[in-house]
């Protein structure tokens, strides 16, 4: 994964740390998610998307992180059609 997501990157850009990348983007607030995503290198994002659309798809997520999940990916514009589950 990309430096910018591991907080090893140059200090002026002033990437996020792991955990507070991950708090931003589940935060459930649209300018929060839009503000950390939009940080993040397009190769990382994809890996960002996938990993949010795993929260709300499997089994072993409590509620409150896939409708976080969820908030998330339609604050970004990546939110899949609905279905049923």
């Amino acid at each position: 994964m990309n430096s910018h997501l591991r907080g090893d990157a140059d200090p002026a850009s002033a990437p996020l740390d792991p955990e507070d990348f991950w708090a931003e983007v589940l935060s459930a607030n649209p300018d929060r998610v839009r503000r950390a995503v939009a940080g993040v290198p397009a190769e990382d994002r994809a890996a960002v998307v996938r990993h949010l659309r795993t929260m709300t798809a499997e089994a072993g997520w409590q509620e409150g992180q896939r409708n976080r999940a969820r908030a998330a990916l339609d604050a970004i514009g990546e939110l899949p059609p609905y279905e049923d589950e």
